[in-house]
């Protein structure tokens, strides 16, 4: 069921206390899926109703599943986790989580993109130990891939990965990507782009970047530790989610649970005044939203 509260409507029906809601997207004021723990969920119908999604997919996954995204035709879609394979002679994952010494296996970034609306699925397996934590994508031809993986763009067809020059040559080890913005980190956790050149992008230690260039070079823009003075402890107040409806306009979702506004590209945000604690949002265009809380699947209209 959908129900209103205030400017919300929640969906109470695709999440329970055991399999909680971890991404959300719709492609317009009907079509939309949620992905669950162990499941991914379709709705046609504005959330009144769900229906399992990409079945044999789940199942068939040696790994977990936590991104994904669709272009506005419903047809062109991206899933993507991390998957488990045979380690290569010499070769390492970036952290024992994703390491299975009994079976000398490493879980990887893995991508499957679908061109029929989900009846099949193209895997690719990436390059780094990890997983693809966030998927943002402006046509066929222009995506990006962010998460314990780093940061992988699309070219040609193919996943490419993105090295800051200052740790390309000491990292040897296959692992997380360093990304220097405001200090090297190796998990960024989203990026948004408003097209082919122009994005931004977040880290766990809670930095803030532009590109002017598809990715290939970053700016730092601003520290959301900033705007937290509570915050004592590095990752207390980090970005997880952004939404940017052109160069200029822009909200964010933060781990603490709460919603900032931005008018000025990024350089400073304003938090909006709200008593539930969100720990996901996606936005189909600057009017229209979902949130996602312990207490369900939110929609904002206006």
């Amino acid at each position: 069921r959908v129900f209103e509260v205030g400017n919300m409507k929640r969906c109470d029906t695709c999440e329970t206390e055991r399999d909680p809601i971890r991404e959300v997207q719709f492609i317009n004021s009907r079509v939309g899926w949620v992905v669950l723990t162990s499941q991914m969920l379709k709705t046609e119908d504005s959330g009144i109703t769900w229906r399992p999604f990409a079945v044999s997919l789940f199942h068939g996954i040696n790994g977990t599943i936590s991104a994904f995204h669709f272009l506005p035709d419903g047809k062109h879609g991206w899933i993507a986790g991390g998957a488990y394979r045979p380690l290569k002679k010499g070769e390492y994952v970036s952290n024992v989580y994703y390491g299975d010494p009994g079976k000398n296996e490493g879980m990887f970034g893995v991508i499957f993109n679908t061109e029929d609306g989900g009846e099949t699925w193209r895997k690719h397996l990436l390059g780094h130990s990890g997983t693809v934590d966030d998927l943002n994508f402006v046509d066929q031809k222009h995506g990006w891939a962010i998460g314990t993986v780093g940061v992988y763009y699309l070219k040609n067809g193919d996943w490419k990965s993105t090295i800051s020059n200052g740790w390309a040559e000491d990292y040897t080890r296959v692992g997380s990507v360093f990304v220097e913005i405001g200090g090297p980190t190796s998990q960024p956790t989203s990026a948004f782009f408003v097209n082919s050149k122009l994005g931004w992008i977040v880290h766990t230690d809670g930095w803030i970047g532009k590109s002017s260039d598809g990715g290939k070079t970053w700016k730092d823009m601003v520290n959301f530790q900033d705007y937290e003075a509570s915050a004592q402890y590095e990752n207390v107040c980090a970005p997880r989610a952004l939404y940017f409806a052109d160069a200029k306009y822009g909200w964010s979702l933060d781990n603490l649970g709460a919603i900032r506004q931005t008018i000025d590209g990024g350089a400073t945000w304003t938090k909006l005044r709200s008593e539930i604690q969100f720990s996901q949002m996606y936005f189909l265009d600057s009017k229209h939203g979902w949130l996602v809380s312990e207490e369900g699947l939110f929609r904002i209209s206006s």
